[in-house]
Protein backbone atom coordinates (compact mmCIF):
# COMPACT_ATOMS: atom_id res chain seq x y z
CA UNK A 1 0.00 0.00 0.00
CA UNK A 2 2.84 2.29 0.59
CA UNK A 3 4.21 1.69 -2.64
CA UNK A 4 0.97 2.94 -3.72
CA UNK A 5 1.11 6.65 -2.11
CA UNK A 6 4.23 6.82 -3.46
CA UNK A 7 4.08 6.60 -6.88
CA UNK A 8 0.37 8.34 -7.06
CA UNK A 9 2.37 11.45 -5.41
CA UNK A 10 4.55 11.13 -8.27
CA UNK A 11 2.04 11.37 -10.59
CA UNK A 12 0.25 14.84 -9.22
CA UNK A 13 2.19 16.64 -11.49
CA UNK A 14 1.09 15.25 -14.60
CA UNK A 15 -2.29 14.86 -13.53
CA UNK A 16 -1.78 18.33 -13.06
CA UNK A 17 -0.43 19.14 -16.27
CA UNK A 18 -2.95 16.83 -18.45
CA UNK A 19 -6.19 18.47 -16.63
CA UNK A 20 -4.97 22.09 -17.39
CA UNK A 21 -4.34 20.85 -20.76
CA UNK A 22 -7.66 19.57 -21.72
CA UNK A 23 -9.88 22.41 -20.12
CA UNK A 24 -11.93 24.03 -22.40
CA UNK A 25 -11.10 27.58 -20.36
CA UNK A 26 -8.34 29.39 -21.17
CA UNK A 27 -5.50 29.34 -17.84
CA UNK A 28 -3.42 32.22 -17.44
CA UNK A 29 -0.64 32.52 -15.10
CA UNK A 30 0.79 36.08 -14.75
CA UNK A 31 3.75 37.20 -12.36
CA UNK A 32 3.49 40.86 -10.88
CA UNK A 33 5.37 42.05 -13.91
CA UNK A 34 2.85 40.53 -16.07
CA UNK A 35 5.25 38.03 -17.21
CA UNK A 36 3.47 34.86 -18.27
CA UNK A 37 4.08 32.04 -15.66
CA UNK A 38 2.09 29.38 -17.77
CA UNK A 39 -0.64 29.26 -19.96
CA UNK A 40 -2.51 26.27 -21.87
CA UNK A 41 -3.59 25.67 -25.31
CA UNK A 42 -7.07 27.21 -24.73
CA UNK A 43 -5.81 30.46 -23.65
CA UNK A 44 -3.00 30.63 -26.30
CA UNK A 45 -6.27 29.93 -28.92
CA UNK A 46 -7.82 32.34 -27.66
CA UNK A 47 -5.16 35.06 -27.27
CA UNK A 48 -3.88 34.39 -30.67
CA UNK A 49 -0.66 33.62 -29.56
CA UNK A 50 0.56 31.24 -31.77
CA UNK A 51 4.33 30.79 -30.10
CA UNK A 52 4.31 27.78 -27.51
CA UNK A 53 7.49 29.65 -26.05
CA UNK A 54 5.89 32.50 -24.22
CA UNK A 55 7.00 31.14 -20.56
CA UNK A 56 8.45 34.31 -19.09
CA UNK A 57 7.90 36.55 -21.72
CA UNK A 58 5.98 39.87 -21.07
CA UNK A 59 2.15 39.01 -22.17
CA UNK A 60 1.74 41.88 -24.20
CA UNK A 61 4.98 40.98 -25.86
CA UNK A 62 3.81 37.52 -26.54
CA UNK A 63 2.09 38.20 -30.34
CA UNK A 64 -1.59 37.92 -29.14
CA UNK A 65 -3.39 38.62 -31.99
CA UNK A 66 -6.55 39.03 -29.74
CA UNK A 67 -5.02 42.28 -28.11
CA UNK A 68 -8.58 43.02 -26.55
CA UNK A 69 -8.80 40.05 -24.85
CA UNK A 70 -5.13 40.26 -23.87
CA UNK A 71 -5.59 43.62 -22.54
CA UNK A 72 -9.01 42.53 -20.41
CA UNK A 73 -7.02 39.72 -18.71
CA UNK A 74 -3.80 41.57 -17.88
CA UNK A 75 -5.90 44.67 -16.91
CA UNK A 76 -6.04 43.92 -12.65
CA UNK A 77 -9.55 45.32 -12.25
CA UNK A 78 -12.65 43.05 -12.09
CA UNK A 79 -13.55 42.78 -15.06
CA UNK A 80 -15.84 40.02 -15.92
CA UNK A 81 -16.98 40.16 -19.22
CA UNK A 82 -15.34 41.20 -22.21
CA UNK A 83 -16.83 41.26 -25.59
CA UNK A 84 -14.82 41.34 -29.05
CA UNK A 85 -15.85 42.03 -32.57
CA UNK A 86 -14.35 41.07 -35.73
CA UNK A 87 -15.17 41.32 -39.20
CA UNK A 88 -17.04 38.19 -39.31
CA UNK A 89 -18.11 37.77 -35.25
CA UNK A 90 -19.07 38.41 -31.77
CA UNK A 91 -17.58 36.51 -29.40
CA UNK A 92 -17.88 37.20 -25.44
CA UNK A 93 -15.45 36.05 -22.94
CA UNK A 94 -15.83 35.58 -19.28
CA UNK A 95 -12.47 36.14 -17.20
CA UNK A 96 -12.10 35.61 -13.31
CA UNK A 97 -8.89 36.83 -12.02
CA UNK A 98 -7.71 35.36 -8.40
CA UNK A 99 -4.74 36.11 -6.82
CA UNK A 100 -2.17 33.86 -5.97
CA UNK A 101 -1.03 33.50 -2.43
CA UNK A 102 2.31 34.36 -1.03
CA UNK A 103 3.72 35.29 -4.78
CA UNK A 104 2.88 39.55 -4.87
CA UNK A 105 1.41 40.65 -7.68
CA UNK A 106 0.85 38.01 -9.13
CA UNK A 107 -2.75 36.27 -10.44
CA UNK A 108 -4.40 32.96 -12.49
CA UNK A 109 -6.43 33.94 -15.23
CA UNK A 110 -9.49 31.96 -16.54
CA UNK A 111 -10.74 33.00 -19.80
CA UNK A 112 -13.99 30.94 -20.61
CA UNK A 113 -15.62 31.28 -24.10
CA UNK A 114 -19.39 32.12 -23.18
CA UNK A 115 -20.96 33.00 -26.77
CA UNK A 116 -23.22 29.88 -27.22
CA UNK A 117 -24.25 30.22 -23.69
CA UNK A 118 -25.26 34.41 -24.01
CA UNK A 119 -26.87 33.20 -27.17
CA UNK A 120 -29.12 30.41 -26.10
CA UNK A 121 -30.10 33.72 -23.65
CA UNK A 122 -31.29 35.96 -26.02
CA UNK A 123 -33.23 33.06 -28.24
Amino acid sequence: MQFFYYHFLDLVPVARETLVEILPDGILALDGHNRIQDINEAALSFLGIRNNNVIGIPAISSGASAIQLLNAAIDQGSADQIEIRTSNETKTFSLVKKMIKNQSGSRLVIISDITNRKMQKMN
